[in-house]
């Protein structure tokens, strides 16, 4: 809780007083899947991943008259270093849901983030944009 709640929470708080002086900016929140689709045995993750959802739809709805958007992606699962042993030994399993039937790169995240923190996501906010091959 402390790191994927708080930690965004804490975030948002330090920037949020900038952003509003420049009467502008972006917050990129990242959450889970798991949000959403629980497991077992991961219920602090799950709902420190789910109120960093609400988090961000409430701060949308408060911080839009200064400019600010905000929004997150939802992972799942990401091929790095910290998921090889969840891959190699879920994997198989794991791709049976995925309607892609492939796991994420980190250059899928890089791309959205990097839609999401131009210009060309400027009517975007308090979206919370899932990013899973389609997970089912």
């Amino acid at each position: 809780m402390n790191v994927n709640l708080n930690g965004v929470l804490y975030c948002c708080k330090a920037v949020i007083p900038i952003m509003k002086r420049r009467g502008k900016g972006k917050i990129i929140n990242a959450s889970s899947n798991m949000a959403y689709i629980p497991d077992v045995d991961m219920a602090a993750y799950c709902i420190s991943k789910a109120g960093v959802e609400i988090l961000t739809k409430v701060l949308a709805s408060e911080l839009a008259p200064y400019g600010i958007y905000v929004n997150a992606y939802s992972l799942g699962i990401i091929k790095t270093k910290m998921t090889e042993d969840l891959i190699k030994s879920w994997g198989k399993q794991k791709l049976k849901f995925i309607s892609l039937k492939k796991f994420g790169e980190v250059e899928d995240v890089a791309s959205l983030v990097l839609f999401l923190s131009s210009e060309l996501s400027d009517y975007i906010t308090g979206a919370i944009i899932p990013v899973n091959g389609g997970l089912l």
